[in-house]
Parts: structure tokens; sequence; C-alpha cells
């Protein structure tokens, strides 16, 4: 074997291996589901923040009239707590009980929210089927932008 092929096969292995510990660890962390987080405001959604256990997924702002999804992982029944800042309501956040991202993930659900001035409505919808390898996907472009915006 030459120096170069060996070169390849050793590089290939790494890639190998690299993929194989991507994929456990995505089994490990458990399934994401969708949160949907609609503004039916006058105003936009500022430093909206949506946590579920140790998952946390954030937006800096939602338009008025406009959606914005967000993916939270973890296993079995959690609270979800949702905060934001609008104009003009007086609603900055809230809680709710119960929620199971794995569950939702399960059914092919997502969680909408509707945000409107000084209520939140909330149903569940049917998601866009998620695979392992659009997972994979997501999960590395998460993790190459928050290494490119994080100062050194």
């Amino acid at each position: 074997m030459t120096r170069k092929q060996r070169g390849v096969l050793i590089g290939l292995a790494v890639v190998v291996a690299l993929i194989g510990a991507e994929f456990t660890l995505q089994r490990l962390k458990g399934t994401e589901a969708c949160v949907q987080i609609d503004n039916l405001g006058a105003e936009p959604i500022e430093g909206l923040v949506v946590a579920s256990g140790s998952s946390r997924a954030a937006a800096a702002q939602v338009q008025a009239g406009e959606s914005v999804r967000l993916f939270l992982g973890g296993k079995g029944p959690q609270t979800l707590r949702l905060t934001f800042r609008q104009r003009g309501n007086g609603l900055t956040g809230f809680e709710m009980r119960g929620f199971d991202s794995a569950l939702l993930a399960g059914e092919g659900s997502r969680l909408v929210l509707q945000i409107r001035p000084n209520e939140v409505v909330r149903f569940q919808d049917e998601a866009e089927p998620t695979t392992l390898a659009r997972s994979f996907a997501r999960n590395l472009w998460r993790r190459f932008v928050a290494s490119i915006s994080t100062p050194p």
C-alpha cells in the first residue's frame, strides 16, 4: 500500500468515525419536534426564546404576520417555556406543562403557537417529515453558525 493510498484510507476512516459519532449523539439526544410561532399582532416579536428542559431555541425577531419554526429536543414530558417582547402586548411569555417533543415528532405533528395581543392560541398541525439526514444537516448547520458567530 502506497503512502497516498494509506492517507486516503485514514481520511475515509476518520470521516466514517465522525459520521458514526454524530449518528450516535443524535440518537442519544432524542427526537426533535417543530414548534411554529405565528405573529398575528401588529408589531414585531423580539427576543423570542423557546425552551423545554435543556433544549433551547431562539429567534431575534419575528415580523408582524410572519412565522418562525424552531426545533426542540428532549425525552419525556417537560415544561415548554416561551418568552418574548412585543410592543402593545401585555403578555411576555407563558408555560405549557406536559410538552413531549418525542411524542409530537413521532406523531408527525408540530406545535403551532399563534401570538395575538394578550393571548396565545395553540394547536397541533401536520409537520414535514424529518429524516435522520435532515436532522444531521440541520445540526451541522447550527454548529457551523454558532462557531462563526461566537467571538474568539
